[in-house]
């Protein structure tokens, strides 16, 4: 029995947050049907998504920045792990700006599948610098 309170208690809060979603998407629905004209700026979306790209371009060229400066600080502390560091991080950073120099030329398919994996690299090295050097400053004696 006490088990059973619990259920369902979760169900009727389940059903309540499902029937509240259904209107919501059966209201937008009908306001289609009452007006018969469709208008799609399909211009407009473009440009939206290339200033959306420059963004994203230049916050990553923010990120690389200060991830080169945590970078030259971790050599105060450890010259080999920054050596090992800079080497991946110029790796990444020159597959990167190889990218950068092609994805004008190619198409937004091929664009969505090869960002997020520069992405995640840089992320990927600049987090491992970043906790280096927190720990190298917390070590240090």
């Amino acid at each position: 029995m006490k088990k059973l309170i619990p259920a369902v208690t979760a169900l009727f809060i389940l059903s309540g947050c499902a029937a509240t979603n259904k209107p919501a998407s059966k209201t937008p629905a009908t306001d289609k049907s009452a007006t018969p004209s469709v208008v799609t700026p399909a211009p407009a979306a473009q440009p939206a998504r290339v200033s959306t790209a420059e963004g994203q371009t230049q916050d990553y060229a923010s990120r690389m920045m200060q991830c080169r400066k945590e970078l030259d600080a971790l050599q105060m502390y450890s010259a080999t792990k920054h050596q090992q560091f800079s080497a991946e991080f110029n790796r990444t950073a020159g597959q990167l700006k190889k990218y950068l120099e092609v994805k004008n030329n190619i198409g937004m398919d091929v664009n969505d599948l090869a960002m997020p994996k520069y992405q995640f690299a840089i992320r990927d090295v600049c987090f491992r610098i970043k906790t280096q050097l927190a720990t190298s400053i917390v070590t240090a004696k």
